[in-house]
Parts: structure tokens; sequence; C-alpha cells
């Protein structure tokens, strides 16, 4: 077990590594200055979609047959729609 998390660990270093990088050249090009403040904007888009997600996930471990009924909906929905689009651009 001990090569599985050396393998976790080695893995999570090199994501930070690229990450930290990624986030060096971002600066770079637009300025800290400008980076943090269009962080500070992104900042807000974030918490609401944490939010909704959680939501979501609540209310589809409270009602699984709702979400079941729902998704297969869609599919078939959309299923419909593609098909009518695919006739459409045939015709």
């Amino acid at each position: 077990m001990a090569s599985m998390q050396n393998n976790i660990q080695s893995t999570a270093k090199k994501a930070e590594h690229s990450v930290n990088s990624a986030s060096d050249l971002i600066q770079e090009g637009i300025g800290k200055e400008n980076f943090d403040t269009l962080l500070g904007m992104l900042q807000p888009i974030g918490d609401f979609s944490i939010k909704a997600f959680r939501t979501t996930a609540n209310y589809a471990r409270r009602h699984p047959v709702r979400i079941a009924v729902s998704v297969l909906a869609v599919g078939v929905l959309s299923s419909w729609l593609a098909k009518s689009k695919a006739k459409e651009l045939l015709h």
C-alpha cells in the first residue's frame, strides 16, 4: 500500500506544480493586480456553482426516483429533437 500512497502523493505534487506554473503564466500575461481583480470577479460565480451543485446533490439523494425519471425524460426529449433536426437538415 505504501507504493499506492507514494503514487498519489507524486501525482498531487505534479498537479500542484502544473497549477502553480499556469498561475504564474497568467500573472505574467495580465499582471498581478489584474489577476487579483479577475479572481475577485470570478469568486461569486464559483460560490454560486458550488452551492447549486450541493443543492442538486442533496435533492438527488432525497429523491432518486424523480431524478431518474427526469434524466430519462430529458434523454428522450433530446433524442426526439435531434432526430427532427436531422430530418430538417437532410430535406
